[in-house]
């Protein structure tokens, strides 16, 4: 067996130069469409620890999201509708199957949690039926553009593996650092540039360095795992603008600011 075909499963399907050029074709702006997809990633990220959902159910919900958005843009569908909807799609895959009442009452308070001002409507309850219909059509429209290709490889199985084969001291502490950064990474676009065996190595080397640990003496342990360092380093700096859009989405929270509403209407004021 070749080493491809080794790394093969635990590789993700990503993005393309042509499939990133094309997503600015509409006029967003690099940061506007950053800020766009943290947001949708933040809200799935919200309503599944309102569910009591496992972690691997809005990591994978995010990536989707994240899939998705960059293929369709976001001038065609509501973004509260495409978070709940990958939300669907992820609890199907992972065999925890949540009511789409519950999702969708979910999606609905944490937007609350995101934009403190964002009114929750009082007819909500009488339109759910409604709102079932239009989940149900993003949800098809979500698989349709992905070619129902809903595989994900998340990093946290990687870095528990790679933790494991290192031993290195402080090891809880390492794990708990890298798996936040592995967190953030899916938050953002991060998770559709790279490999989520760069992801893994990139959080490891960074929790490292934040705690003094040396993962191997003389000799740069990251090639151990054939993650080039040309990679890590952009990594780095993706994850340094998600800390930045996350640092914005704060201090607008907050400074209890005009919210924008996770919606079509957010795209159009960020025109």
């Amino acid at each position: 067996m070749t080493e491809l075909q080794i790394l093969k499963p635990l590789c993700n399907a990503l993005a393309t130069p042509r499939q990133i050029v094309e997503s600015y074709s509409q006029g967003l702006t690099a940061e506007q469409l950053d800020y766009l997809h943290y947001v949708g990633a933040q809200l799935i990220y919200t309503a599944s620890l309102k569910l009591q959902l496992h972690i691997s159910i809005p990591a994978t919900a995010a990536v989707l999201f994240h899939r998705f958005h960059l293929l369709r843009g976001f001038l065609e569908l509501d973004i509260k509708e495409t978070a709940l909807a990958c939300i669907l799609i992820s609890s199907k895959a992972q065999e925890q199957v949540v009511d789409l009442r519950n999702i969708s009452i979910a999606v609905e308070k944490s937007i609350l949690d995101i934009y403190d001002q964002y009114t929750f409507p009082p007819e909500f309850d009488a339109t759910i039926g409604l709102r079932f219909n239009r989940i149900v059509s993003t949800e098809t429209a979500v698989l349709a553009t992905l070619g129902f290709d809903t595989k994900v490889v998340l990093p946290f199985n990687i870095l528990c593996t790679y933790l494991d084969y290192i031993q290195l001291p402080c090891h809880s502490l390492i794990l708990k650092t890298a798996w936040g950064y592995i967190n953030d990474s899916l938050r953002s676009q991060i998770c559709i540039l790279h490999q989520p065996i760069t992801i893994a190595v990139t959080c490891l080397w960074i929790a490292a360095r934040e705690h003094d640990v040396v993962v191997l003496e003389n000799r740069p342990w990251w090639q151990v795992f054939d993650v080039d360092s040309e990679d890590m380093g952009h990594l780095l700096l993706l994850l340094r603008q998600a800390k930045h859009i996350a640092l914005r989405l704060e201090k607008e929270v907050v400074a209890a600011e005009a919210p924008l509403p996770v919606t079509v209407d957010l795209v159009e004021n960020l025109q």
